[in-house]
């Protein structure tokens, strides 16, 4: 999706910068959502329930970028949270397909 989703936001008009903003703030959630997924799904030992959860979640979120699409914030919210919840649960997905 990220490639695409450069040439999306260039065909939106946005800047090379504000580009660059929002993609780094989809890895900083990605690293972030990892840790708390982990924690989370430690506490309560039930890792796919928290997978199941978190991409619905992500889906959900995502599915409002049409709503904020002329918005440069609410794009920058919309894609920080939708990769928080979604690159966030992968690694709790590996640990459920190799148990």
């Amino acid at each position: 999706m990220l490639p695409y989703w450069m040439l999306w936001m260039r065909h939106h008009g946005y800047s090379a910068m504000e580009i660059g903003w929002v993609t780094s703030a989809q890895v900083l959630m990605t690293i972030a959502g990892s840790y708390f997924w982990g924690m989370l799904s430690d506490k309560t030992g039930q890792p796919m329930r928290i997978v199941k959860t978190a991409l619905s979640l992500s889906v959900i979120l995502f599915s409002a970028i049409y709503l904020v699409q002329d918005s440069y914030a609410g794009i920058l919210l919309v894609m920080a949270g939708t990769s928080f919840f979604w690159q966030g649960v992968f690694a709790q997905f590996e640990l459920v397909t190799l148990r």
